[in-house]
């Protein structure tokens, strides 16, 4: 999914069923929660000098729609789970504080380490 800001794309996610993206195949590294097909958010980048503006909000916010109208039971995401400043390079999955503003929930660690700060596995259950 692509963000755009008039004419110029300011942000973008990635966003599709789990059984569709490699990287999430390794169950010890991104362990499974239970027998339900999560839709997964497993990329969300805003473009550099539009930072620290809220559009990565939006781009999630996005990408959950997405996922909810294209048939997702649930919704994962592995975001980072740390308070500290982390380089924009490695924060692509996302900080756990922004998962947790549209709901989700933690429900597992991973055995995914970037940029010194570990990643989880996050739900959002459709209500």
């Amino acid at each position: 999914m692509l963000a755009y800001f008039e004419d110029e794309v300011v942000g973008w996610a990635s966003v599709a069923p789990r059984s569709q993206v490699a990287e999430l195949a390794d169950p010890t590294t991104y362990p499974r929660v239970d027998d339900v097909e999560p839709w997964s958010i497993f990329c969300l980048r805003t473009r550099g000098g539009k930072r620290r503006q809220g559009i990565g909000q939006h781009v999630l916010r996005g990408a959950i729609d997405f996922a909810w109208s294209n048939g997702a039971e649930v919704i994962e995401a592995y975001p980072l789970d740390t308070t500290e400043k982390t380089a924009p390079i490695f924060t692509y999955p996302g900080l756990r504080s922004m998962f947790e503003k549209e709901g989700f929930t933690k429900v597992a660690d991973t055995e995914s380490v970037i940029g010194g700060a570990r990643r989880v596995v996050m739900r959002l259950e459709s209500s």
